[in-house]
């Protein structure tokens, strides 16, 4: 039996009675220790650490309802609702004046607070205005001049940025292009002027040229010779060379489709030799080949239709294909003498 050292006034008789209760324990025993708890504030920052590796998009909280600020990041649907209207209403100058009367009310809305629209909306009122007051449209000369005052209107208030609203690229182009399509315009701006804003504003001559609203070869030729010929009475140096430079490294571009046609020299095809009935040996591509070939051909053809007019000729020539690839089936099957069981 083991005795406790006692601490000085302590009784023995007490610490051996102590001692024989407490349970006997294995020499060589061992015990493993507890781990580690981890503290909270330690969970807390790696747990930070993981979020900030992940790619979160964090938005503010919403605001209440009656406060102007919600709108800027949480619109209404309504909203929602008449910017959908503005577009429809702009495809194919469907209800110009409609979206006219929508998109000035958003804007008086927008003076209380944040607005909902992007430039992107703004442009497609410009391109609207300029569509509309083009010479060689069949509406009268006053009507027209009434659609080309509503477009430098508007572009002066995207100058001024009363709307906090700056221009872009292609709001430069569609100025360019109002020149172009109306060159007896009273209501346009010179032409060294709107150069003179883009390079005051810092945007690229090249994105100008690019932007989409000069999807017709003519169009862009017509903008960039415009651009040039201005540059050179302004004496623009740096604007000369840039346009030099875009037509030495830019591609030919494609006629209505705003892609650029490369210029691919012309694999040589594959051609197979068939014996005919009467002994003579034809040479032709094989069916695959031709059928690719012609749905190539189908797609790039007509760039300059609607797009409606487009996906129904695509829908008529995948018909015309299923109905060619059944016909050259059963061909293959009738000479392995297979084609009267189907």
């Amino acid at each position: 039996m083991l005795l406790r050292r006692l601490p000085k006034g302590a009784s023995r008789r007490y610490s051996a009675v102590a001692a024989v209760k407490l349970p006997a324990v294995p020499r060589f025993e061992t015990r493993h220790a507890p781990q580690a708890i981890q503290s909270l504030q330690y969970k807390q920052i790696q747990r930070m650490e993981e979020l900030r590796s992940q790619p979160l998009t964090l938005l503010p909280t919403p605001m209440p309802e009656d406060m102007p600020q919600n709108e800027q990041i949480f619109p209404s649907s309504k909203k929602q609702q008449s910017l959908a209207v503005i577009a429809a209403c702009l495809r194919d100058l469907y209800d110009v004046p409609r979206a006219e009367e929508i998109f000035h009310r958003l804007r008086e809305e927008a003076d209380t607070g944040a607005s909902v629209m992007t430039i992107d909306t703004y442009n497609a009122m410009l391109l609207a205005y300029a569509q509309l007051q083009a010479e060689g449209t069949q509406l009268a000369e006053p009507v027209r001049a009434q659609w080309a005052e509503k477009l430098w209107n508007l572009w002066q208030v995207l100058i001024e940025e009363k709307d906090r609203v700056a221009l872009n690229a292609t709001s430069m182009a569609i100025a360019f292009l109002a020149h172009i399509r109306a060159p007896n315009d009273q209501f346009h701006h010179p032409v060294s002027e709107l150069l003179e804003i883009t390079l005051n504003k810092k945007l690229s001559v090249t994105d100008i040229l690019g932007s989409p609203v000069l999807v017709s070869d003519v169009d862009h030729e017509a903008v960039r010779q415009l651009i040039r010929q201005t540059a050179e009475e302004v004496q623009r140096q740096d604007v000369l060379e840039l346009l030099k430079s875009y037509d030495q490294f830019v591609p030919i571009r494609g006629p209505a489709t705003g892609r650029t046609s490369i210029v691919v020299p012309e694999a040589q095809p594959v051609q197979v030799s068939r014996p005919g009935p009467d002994g003579t040996v034809t040479t032709d591509l094989p069916y695959n080949l031709q059928s690719l070939r012609t749905n190539l051909e189908t797609v790039q053809s007509s760039p300059e239709a609607a797009v409606w007019a487009r996906q129904l000729e695509l829908e008529t020539s995948a018909y015309d294909t299923t109905i060619a690839r059944l016909r050259h089936e059963m061909a293959e099957l009738e000479k392995i003498e297979l084609g009267g069981e189907y």
